[in-house]
């Protein structure tokens, strides 16, 4: 009975420090929120890049595809 009582009362104790810990107010400033708002313009830029870049990427897979397509079809016709 006094381990159950125990380990019920280091419990609560963990779950009192937990609450007691998320209740705490973290200050958001507008420099935070300006440097939020450059990150989400450069992520969108490199996004952009990126997507350019698989756009050319696949333009000449569908590139060799179609020339392997077109040897294929002399070399069985």
């Amino acid at each position: 009975m006094r381990k159950l009582l125990f380990i019920f009362f280091c419990f609560s104790l963990l779950c009192a420090t937990e609450i007691k810990g998320q209740t705490n107010n973290v200050p958001f400033t507008l420099d935070d929120r300006d440097r939020i708002i450059r990150l989400e313009e450069k992520v969108e830029s490199l996004r952009n890049e990126m997507n350019a870049k698989f756009e050319v990427q696949n333009d000449k897979i569908n590139e060799i595809k179609t020339f392997l397509f077109c040897v294929l079809n002399l070399y069985v016709g």
